[in-house]
């Protein structure tokens, strides 16, 4: 058995309440593992990296500025969003 399927065995069988604390140090270990690669990447590129890893709504401003879609009055597109349900 591989160091690999070790862990997912040991993973897979952990109670929720461990899991959880798990995937919170993985989230930053993998964080601070990753920190020279995605310091360079754009804003959206980095909210990809992982799932599991919490995004900032700062990583992410400056993401829709030139979208066609949000490229009209802010009021209409609110508008069309609500009508869109009726």
């Amino acid at each position: 058995m591989t160091t690999v399927e070790s862990l997912e065995q040991v993973v897979s069988n952990l109670p929720q309440q461990e899991l959880a604390e798990f995937r919170r140090w993985f989230a930053e270990f993998d964080a601070a593992s990753n920190k020279s690669e995605t310091s360079a990447a754009k804003p959206f590129a980095k909210a990809q990296i992982a799932n599991t890893q919490a995004v900032k709504l700062a990583d992410l401003c400056g993401g829709l500025e030139n979208s066609a879609t949000f490229a009209a009055n802010p009021v209409d597109i609110q508008r069309k969003l609500r009508d869109e349900w009726r």
